[in-house]
Order: C-alpha cells, then structure tokens, then sequence
C-alpha cells in the first residue's frame, strides 16, 4: 500500500507528464523560429491551433494549412465544420502569410512544385483510416516538396502506424531538442544510413 507522499509523488509526476505532452503547441513555434524556417506547411490543420501559433510567433513565415475538413452527422469528423471555421478565422489574422487547403492531403501535394518547403509539419495520426500505407503513402507524396536541407516535422512520430510507415521508407526520427529540452511528441524524420 502507497504511503501518503508516496501517492502525493505519483499525483504530481502524472501532472507533469500530462503537462509536458501538450506542450508541443507552444514548442513548434519556438523550434521554427530557432531553425528560421520561412516556407512551410502543416498537414491535418483542425481547428488551426497549432497553424496560428506558428505564425504568430514568426513574422517572415508563409504557411499552407492542408486539411479536408471532412465532415459527418458523428464520430470525430462531426465538429469538421466548426473546425475550418475556427481554422479560416485564424488564418485571416494574418493574411498572405497563411494559406488554407481544403483538400485530400495526397492531392494537395499536387499544388506545391519539390524543393519549396523549408518544413513540412506532419500531424496527420487520426487522419483518415490511419493505416501504415497510409501514412507510407503521405510521407513519400511530400519528402520532395521540401528543400534538400528541409525538416519532415511530427507529432507523435512514436505511434506504432507513423513509426512503422518511416522505417518502411528508411527513415527514423529523433525527438526535438527545443531550448535543450527534449519534446515528449514533436520529432524530426532523418534518412537512415
């Protein structure tokens, strides 16, 4: 049986825990900003939380949102529409800077020519069926949209279907190391050798 300080220690540490995985929304910027990444786009944009912080917190930075904003009667696609109304609000803030996609995410990737993206912020985990081809399929459609030295970012690159679908490309990933603290969710892909 847990003593008191002992169940104290555990209450806290959760918290923590809990804390620092959401801290992804404000360290992405941070991690932009410090890599001085000017052209980018998010795929899987929601509501446009993260999108808007982004640019917020960089001023030279142009940013495409891509989402479908797919939307059904229930399940998770059922707030889609209050979803892009959120997302076109916010990216009216800011106006040339930010660019909405209301599009498949494999045929937006028509619109970009290869070479242009300094990074391409993939958060895509719930995103249609979520499958291994999927994601496989996604990541290959936009590795030649981005600059040769450009960053493949995501969000929990850890999930068995992303990690899986990078290996099977031969890529990995490592955590993001932004303010010499390492993100619990944000990774970037690199080639294995």
């Amino acid at each position: 049986m847990d003593t008191l300080n002992q169940k104290h220690e555990k209450a806290s540490s959760n918290w923590l825990a809990r804390y620092q995985y959401k801290l992804w929304r404000r360290d992405l910027p941070i991690f932009l900003k410090e890599q001085s990444y000017r052209t980018g786009a998010e795929l899987g944009v929601k509501a446009g939380q993260s999108f808007g912080r982004c640019l917020k917190a960089n001023s030279e930075l142009q940013l495409w949102g891509v989402d479908n904003w797919k939307v059904s009667d229930s399940g998770p696609y059922a707030q889609n529409r209050k979803h892009e109304e959120r997302a076109r609000r916010i990216a009216a803030r800011f106006g040339q800077r930010a660019q909405l996609i209301k599009a498949d995410i494999l045929d937006a990737a028509k619109a970009f020519k290869d070479g242009t993206l300094d990074f391409v912020f993939y958060d895509l985990f719930n995103y249609r069926t979520s499958t291994v081809d999927f994601h496989r399929q996604a990541i290959q459609t936009w590795l030649p949209k981005m600059k040769q030295d450009g960053a493949l970012i995501g969000r929990d690159f850890h999930e068995n279907h992303l990690s899986d679908a990078l290996d099977a490309l031969g890529y990995g990933w490592d955590p993001l190391v932004i303010r010499g603290r390492e993100s619990p969710r944000l990774g970037r892909a690199f080639r294995k050798e």
